[in-house]
């Protein structure tokens, strides 16, 4: 009976000797999933239009939620991961154009994969006619 009982306080206490651990872990593994918002802007050497375009087709391509599109304005609010995004494209010159993929919140603690992988595809799609 000491015996199990002893086992049993040696189990709680390293059960909570071992939880605050766990937690500064997830804490640190959350704080370095926050994104710069120099990740989150790109220029490319394409039109305004070609570009909206592009963007939309990315965000069909890895299965992002498109939730409202306005064409005119140059936005697109779309959701991933349960988190609601915000892309909007400028136009800069005849040939140059800017896109902006921000948290529509403002919660910058997402993985920069998600604005990266629609740059990437982007870039790699650009030279195509449409």
């Amino acid at each position: 009976m000491e015996r199990t009982i002893k086992l049993i306080t040696c189990i709680i206490f390293s059960i909570i000797i071992l939880l605050p651990v766990n937690a500064a872990n997830t804490q640190n593994a959350t704080a370095n999933t926050k994104t710069e918002l120099t990740n989150c802007v790109k220029t490319f050497p394409i039109g305004y239009e070609k570009l909206f375009y592009l963007a939309l087709a990315g965000m069909n391509e890895y299965d992002y939620q498109i939730k409202e599109v306005q064409s005119k304005g140059g936005y697109i609010v779309f959701i991933t991961n349960n988190q609601k995004f915000l892309a909007s494209i400028v136009y800069v010159s005849s040939t140059k154009s800017m896109l902006k993929i921000t948290s529509f919140n403002g919660d910058y603690n997402f993985s920069s994969e998600i604005p990266q992988k629609l740059f990437k595809y982007i870039e790699t799609n650009q030279t195509k006619t449409f």
